[in-house]
């Protein structure tokens, strides 16, 4: 997942990207000490990626947060930017 602030930042009609694709976004949410399960994310969305049987013309973007695990309002404001840039993603797509 692109880090959302920079999604946020940039408006998906100037890239060609969003032109020739349709985007499947999602968001994770890790512990900073599971940075094995980051990867672990990075490689199975990477695999579904080249994988055309599954994904013909989409391709999923990913946003990957670390947030500490003794601090869960963390986790909550994380998520809500997640969301919250999907939200916005899909209003443009609309449009």
């Amino acid at each position: 997942i692109l880090h959302t602030s920079e999604f946020c930042k940039n408006n998906p009609k100037d890239n060609a990207f969003f032109v020739s694709f349709l985007l499947l976004l999602i968001g994770a949410i890790f512990d900073e000490s599971a940075r094995k399960d980051d990867e672990v994310f990075r490689l199975a969305v990477a695999d579904l990626n080249l994988n055309n049987e599954i994904l013909e013309t989409e391709k999923i973007t990913i946003s990957v947060e670390f947030v500490d695990g003794n601090n869960p309002f963390q986790a909550v404001q994380e998520g809500r930017e997640i969301i919250l840039c999907c939200n916005i993603y899909a209003l443009h797509q609309q449009d």
